[in-house]
């Protein structure tokens, strides 16, 4: 099966729909890509590794930072 089916069928949600729902409650000031799977690879396998091969297109970030700052009522979604 996909990665996308199984992760949904198990009821994992989407970075996007993270995002949104993130967005509801805080005015975004930071968002970025970032590696995330590198303590599932090997034991040579480093953040620095990771990296080098998403800003080579080899592979998808799959972890993001998210700084924000709580919404006042009546706020909306901003992102940068």
């Amino acid at each position: 099966m996909h990665f996308a089916g199984c992760a949904r069928e198990e009821g994992f949600h989407t970075s996007r729909q993270m995002r949104g729902e993130l967005g509801r409650r805080f005015i975004e000031r930071l968002f970025a890509w970032v590696p995330y799977l590198y303590p599932d690879f090997d034991d040579d396998t480093s953040e620095t590794e990771e990296n080098a091969a998403i800003e080579a297109g080899a592979v998808n970030a799959n972890g993001f930072r998210y700084v924000g700052i709580l919404a006042l009522e009546g706020e909306h979604f901003h992102t940068r």
